[in-house]
């Protein structure tokens, strides 16, 4: 069987155009991250790279649901994320260290005390604040509800937290274009969709109306794309 795969010319040279463009796709974002935190000083751009190390390493296997880009894992997610702040005028290095991790506690093994360790109480407060805790045979409707009362929480964050689930909300939404029907998570659509009329829009109506706006902008055109 790999013998006939390895010889399947076409198949083989098209996985591998494919790890390229989404390697190219990582890494040119990547560098455009790194490119932007120059105007902050040499040990607050150690910090940035350093998260951005922890969270390729503990997020490494780990894909993203857009289908054209999910090879290059979910690290893509925390870059775009870091790099939206900082060109939306964040020049606060804990709130894009903690844009970067926020995904660790909830979806790795990565912990609280390392955390600590590595970034500070500050960062540590800001990723858990983000942060839903839950059981791994957690069920479809269990989440519903979950979600509504960390949603419900989240609301009530300071505006360094709203900030960072705004740039988390966005950058997720924006990613829903690249999911097709094809996709194995295209029947959640329905419960994101309830979940950006019902908190979306008022958690980054928090931060500013213009992103309030995107939200609801995104969500009319997916409510139409799923009733065809």
């Amino acid at each position: 069987m790999f013998t006939e795969f390895f010889y399947d010319k076409p198949r083989l040279f098209g996985i591998i155009l494919l790890y390229m463009s989404d390697f190219h796709y990582y890494s040119k974002n990547k560098g455009s991250l790194f490119n932007l935190i120059k105007i902050f000083s040499l040990d607050d751009q150690k910090k940035i790279k350093k998260a951005v190390m922890l969270a390729e390493y503990y997020h490494k296997g780990q894909k993203r649901t857009e289908l054209d880009y999910e090879n290059a894992g979910h690290a893509i997610h925390c870059v775009r994320m870091s790099k939206w702040l900082i060109e939306n005028n964040c020049r606060d290095i804990d709130i894009i260290c903690a844009a970067i991790l926020h995904d660790t506690l909830e979806d790795t093994k990565m912990t609280q005390a390392e955390i600590q360790k590595e970034f500070g109480s500050k960062i540590l407060k800001y990723v858990l604040s983000v942060t839903r805790f839950r059981e791994t045979s957690e069920t479809e409707n269990q989440k519903k509800y979950n979600k509504s009362k960390h949603f419900d929480k989240l609301l009530n964050q300071d505006a360094s937290t709203l900030l960072i689930k705004t740039a988390d909300i966005l950058d997720n939404m924006r990613s829903w274009q690249k999911i097709y029907d094809s996709n194995p998570t295209y029947f959640k659509f329905p419960r994101w969709l309830d979940e950006a009329r019902g908190y979306y829009t008022r958690i980054t109506d928090k931060v500013s109306g213009k992103y309030s706006s995107e939200v609801k902008k995104i969500a009319n055109e997916f409510m139409i794309k799923i009733k065809k």
